[in-house]
């Protein structure tokens, strides 16, 4: 029988910046874990990136049993995890973001709950600046395929204002966002990028 604090955890209403922080996740390093409850949100970052790791942890703790833990990988690099309680909101995620077991693009959820935050996050998690100071960013955005990241283009677009086009990387591809964009590309999500990330954007 479960606790008490962990059964209010799952009872937890999400805010609207925890959804935003959860789908951003989503959309690029964390995964849906599946528990005998349901499904938890579980996510890794490396130890150089802890102050990211805590700011997550500060956002969605209110539905997180225990605090970040580190672990040392195969390679011999240390990383910092934590995953939540199995939470009610997380079956629905789970619908929408993977099919047949492979994480998919929810296009039509994206347009409705895209926001500044949603892109930060995805870009705190997958983003590289690749070309100098403010030339151009990445996306390491390789699970998706390629009707996926047509998608993301158009959702960019209308959602942004933002132009950027799918980059190809060996099999796979990624999002590239065009010089033009970047000044506005960095108004957008400044004021969510953490300083110790702000070296996706600034090398």
């Amino acid at each position: 029988m479960e606790n008490q604090k962990i059964k209010l955890m799952r009872e937890a209403k999400l805010t609207g910046k925890q959804i935003s922080v959860i789908v951003g996740t989503l959309l690029g390093d964390g995964y849906l874990d599946e528990t005998t409850m349901g499904y938890s949100l579980r996510l890794h970052h490396g130890k150089s990136q802890e102050d990211y790791v805590l700011w997550k942890y500060n956002t969605l703790k209110n539905i997180v049993n225990s605090e970040p833990k580190t672990y040392k990988t195969r390679e011999n690099t240390i990383k910092m995890y934590f995953r939540t309680v199995s939470h009610p909101y997380f079956i629905g995620l789970k619908k929408l973001f993977y099919r047949n077991g492979k994480k998919i693009f929810p296009g039509k959820f994206l347009e409705r709950v895209f926001n500044p935050l949603v892109l930060a996050t995805w870009l705190m998690d997958d983003g590289t600046n690749e070309l100098g100071t403010s030339k151009c960013v990445k996306i390491n955005s390789q699970s998706f395929d390629y009707k996926e990241h047509k998608v993301i283009c158009d959702i960019l677009k209308k959602k942004f204002d933002l132009d950027a086009n799918i980059n190809k990387d060996r099999q796979y591809f990624r999002i590239r966002f065009y010089q033009k964009s970047m000044p506005r590309l960095i108004k957008i999500v400044r004021p969510y990028i953490l300083p110790t990330m702000l070296y996706k954007f600034f090398p």
